[in-house]
């Protein structure tokens, strides 16, 4: 197909409460090399959905439509059938315009946005330890293939270093940006990586003026979510389905007997695979002594999830409602991603949050042996 190079200029009508539509409105030209006939969309995740608000085929035609927004807010633009996805700032009044190849992330230019500079700085600040963290997955997948177990173990312990390094990047530069609807962008999308105290510090420490920002009233949500089930707190009980499309309730077995681990997975997900061999061995060798497992899957398909779990060799109880990200339970944890594990203590309190690994033999070991 024949490559071309075109001109286009996205907008969309994304407010209609402010009568100043001269300030607010904000356009997004971008010479992109493309195939004749792609399609681009003009998208932003709200309210835990993808909400498309416009759309543009390349055709050899500039196209011109308006936007509007009252706030800095991020878009995405996404290349229609790819995993292509560029992060847009956009302001009232800002004139944007993107160069390069769309297929090649790491080349984009975006100028014409306040918002986007900022956020540009923050990329190029942290890309030290991405450069870090992707020599090491090198080094990481090399010593899996060659199954070496002392190897792993080292790598693991770099990467966690390398990740905490890097949270301890954020953090410092969320808190020292309080202002900054950039900022506050940052946070939601990093909140995984944070402790709730950390969380709850950020949202202490916003301006104000940043109140109406999506990304702050989306970490205060998951804040709220999140101090229901933090350590200390009551397990919540809930009822999915088992692999017989039974019922099954968490409280059955909540006896004051055992330990019980609630195990995040999917049989979609690598990592969490990779992660099932440890807590096989943990659970074999704690199972008689007073420790237990329950897995939520955050799976779709049924029979794919049943055959990983004969695959592993998962011994223990397992739920799912086949809802993805979208898991009832997952979410009433506040789960964003996966594996991800809760530790119950014998009355059905949690005491610990993603033991992995050795950190999970470790903690039995302390409670058990």
């Amino acid at each position: 197909m024949k490559k071309l190079m075109y001109t286009i200029v996205l907008a969309v009508l994304l407010t209609a409460c402010n009568t100043n539509t001269e300030t607010n409105e904000f356009s997004i030209a971008f010479n992109v090399e493309a195939e004749e006939g792609s399609m681009f969309y003009l998208s932003q995740y709200k309210n835990g959905d993808w909400v498309q608000y416009d759309s543009v085929t390349v055709d050899g035609t500039a196209m011109i439509l308006k936007a509007e927004t009252e706030t800095p807010q991020s878009f995405y633009i996404n290349l229609k059938d790819t995993r292509s996805r560029i992060v847009v700032f956009a302001d009232g009044g800002d004139k944007i315009e993107i160069s390069g190849n769309i297929t090649e992330l790491a080349d984009i230019i975006i100028e014409g946005s306040e918002s986007q500079s900022e956020y540009d700085h923050f990329k190029l600040d942290s890309k030290v330890y991405d450069d870090k963290l992707n020599a090491i997955y090198d080094e990481y997948r090399a010593a899996r293939k060659a199954k070496d177990e002392e190897k792993l173990k080292e790598i693991e312990k770099q990467m966690d270093e390398v990740y905490n390094s890097k949270t301890d990047f954020i953090y410092d530069y969320v808190l020292k940006s309080p202002k900054s609807y950039v900022a506050a962008y940052i946070a939601y999308s990093n909140n995984y990586n944070f402790e709730l105290e950390q969380m709850e510090n950020i949202i202490n420490n916003y301006d104000e003026s940043i109140y109406d920002s999506p990304d702050v009233i989306k970490l205060k949500d998951r804040v709220a979510v999140l101090q229901t089930v933090a350590i200390g707190k009551q397990f919540i009980d809930f009822t999915q389905n088992d692999v017989n499309g039974e019922p099954f309730t968490m409280s059955s077995i909540v006896n004051g007997e055992n330990y019980i681990l609630i195990d995040f997975w999917a049989a979609w997900c690598g990592p969490c695979r990779a992660e099932n061999p440890n807590v096989v061995a943990v659970y074999n060798d704690y199972k008689d002594k007073g420790f237990d497992v329950i897995g939520i899957s955050l799976d779709r398909d049924k029979d794919k999830w049943l055959q990983a779990i004969e695959d592993d060799k998962l011994a223990w109880h397992q739920v799912s409602d086949l809802k993805y990200w979208n898991n009832d339970v997952a979410k009433m944890y506040g789960v964003n991603s996966i594996p991800h594990s809760i530790l119950l203590d014998p009355n059905g309190k949690i005491i610990a949050k993603n033991l992995k690994g050795q950190s999970l033999r470790d903690k039995m070991a302390e409670l058990l042996d």
